[in-house]
């Protein structure tokens, strides 16, 4: 019987020993998954950044680019003068200068 007795304690605590070092190791994991999606989310959010900056660079020289030169309105604002003054319709020359700047910038 004292052997018996004995024994229960030994076994008993190996299982709790058992579940505590699951926990821990279960514990770790988790711990880990979540580094390792934060850190995957960091990087994701600075690719994001870094192809965003990209595009709008993109953008700005394509928005440049396409702005034209006073060398480009000026023949298209007087050819807009000289319809406006065969129609005989009103407007000025700013505004010729304005609507040759909106065509050529399409």
């Amino acid at each position: 019987d004292s052997l018996r007795a004995s024994a229960l304690p030994i076994v008993s605590g190996e299982t709790n020993r058992g579940s505590c070092l699951r926990k821990k190791k279960s514990a770790k994991k988790a711990a880990t998954k979540k580094l390792v999606k934060k850190a995957a989310k960091k990087a994701a959010k600075k690719v994001s950044k870094k192809f965003a900056k990209r595009a709008v660079k993109k953008v700005a020289k394509k928005v440049a680019s396409k702005a034209p030169t006073a060398e480009e309105i000026g023949p298209v604002a007087y050819l807009l003068f000289l319809r406006r003054e065969e129609t005989g319709a009103p407007g000025t020359a700013e505004g010729d200068w304005l609507e040759a700047e909106r065509l050529l910038s399409k």
